[in-house]
């Protein structure tokens, strides 16, 4: 069942805009069918009989080879599925896996509600993630671009939609190195969020950290510092501690205070993000990305004396077992975790599962993949010489 609830939670605001639009009994009905067909694909795995419990990948491939035959007469439907299983695919990490989902709602969507139809934007949306993802900047590019002039056209140049996509197209320039296209675009999405949403709204807040991890990256710590240490505040009273957002804020602003060199301010804001980002991973519908996020962190955090090995172990078995251990990067950090509470052998082992498990988008990890295995390989070897010197 908990599957079920986190897998139709993720077509929340595809469901949301529908109602807006729709009457509200179709829009029921159509919910109660995207439900009952994610409860029959969960039922369809039996984990009675194979003797063990269902992840959402299974769930998820379960459901990707049934959805074409049974919705082949309801297209919207399968729209909607879709952009849910591909949504559940990105956050598990698996973006080749997400992205042929994505393509086809946002064709059905195209064919059948238009090219600004809000519906439509929001899979582009979507997709653009995905892109980014991989590193595909100029097609996200594309995508954000898109997305902006159709919602400004349609919605208005102060529509919340309009300035998340605005938002989205300043990170776009930003992962491309392209800091003086973003900084404006950045400026420019934080007044008009201020203006319309408010000082407070989360929205506000995300626009502001991304403003600030900008000026970070370009070396203008002190005005990085400053938004940095206002939305922290504001999203420790509004969203929580354990939010990702106030993570993600604390983040930053211990590296602003590291590259200026006041260590003493940084280090209680590292430890509050391992506390914080620890309990978050252990919740049982973490995903799992956060949850490798957090065991990654565990096994490189400095000081070096926060790390712990052993907590990140479990976290790394626990997000590959999610995802069935094919997800290369996963498998990288499950090595290291292996490697660093002493069993080098057993790294070796997951690092070159790791090199096999890589996808065409991820090839430009493959050298640094390498440098990791060689890296085992070269301690192993040291160990079993030191042992030999031993006897």
């Amino acid at each position: 069942a908990a599957l079920i609830i986190g897998l139709t939670r993720a077509t929340s605001g595809f469901i949301t805009a529908s109602n807006e639009r729709d009457e509200t009994e179709t829009a029921r009905a159509e919910a109660e069918v995207v439900t009952d067909f994610l409860s029959d694909m969960l039922a369809a795995v039996e984990p009675g009989k194979q003797g063990k419990d269902v992840t959402i990948r299974e769930v998820l491939d379960e459901a990707s080879e049934k959805i074409a035959e049974k919705f082949a007469d309801r297209p919207l439907i399968e729209a909607r599925l879709r952009t849910t299983i591909g949504w559940a695919y990105y956050r598990l990490g698996h973006y080749s896996e997400a992205e042929p989902h994505l393509v086809r709602a946002l064709d059905i969507c195209q064919r059948l509600l238009g090219d600004e139809h809000p519906n439509t934007l929001s899979v582009m949306g979507n997709l653009a993630g995905v892109c980014i993802s991989q590193g595909r900047y100029a097609e996200a590019e594309a995508l954000c671009l898109d997305t902006l002039e159709s919602r400004k056209r349609v919605l208005g140049d102060e529509h919340p939609s309009t300035l998340k996509s605005m938002h989205n197209l300043a990170n776009v320039y930003g992962e491309q190195g392209r800091y003086d296209e973003a900084e404006p675009l950045f400026l420019r999405a934080l007044e008009l969020h201020r203006r319309v949403l408010g000082e407070e709204h989360p929205c506000t807040l995300g626009t502001m950290t991304d403003l600030a991890t900008l000026l970070l990256v370009v070396g203008r710590l002190d005005e990085s510092e400053k938004l940095y240490r206002e939305s922290l505040e504001r999203k420790r009273r509004i969203l929580g501690i354990q939010h990702p957002w106030t993570r993600y804020a604390i983040d930053g602003l211990a590296t602003v205070y590291e590259r200026q060199g006041r260590t003493d301010k940084a280090l209680p804001l590292r430890r509050e993000l391992l506390e914080s980002a620890t309990q978050f991973a252990h919740r049982p519908d973490a995903d799992a990305v956060t949850i490798n996020e957090t065991a990654w962190m565990l096994l490189t955090i400095e000081p070096a004396d926060l790390r712990d090995p052993d907590a990140a172990l479990e976290l790394a078995r626990r997000g590959n077992d999610l995802t069935n251990y094919d997800n290369a990067l996963y498998l990288d950090t499950l090595a290291l975790a292996y490697h660093m509470t002493g069993d080098t052998a057993k790294a070796i082992e997951t690092q070159q599962q790791a090199l096999l498990a890589l996808t065409h988008d991820q090839e430009s990890r493959r050298p640094e993949l390498q440098a990791n295995l060689a890296k085992f390989q070269a301690a192993l070897e040291q160990k079993k010489e030191s042992q030999t010197g031993d006897e």
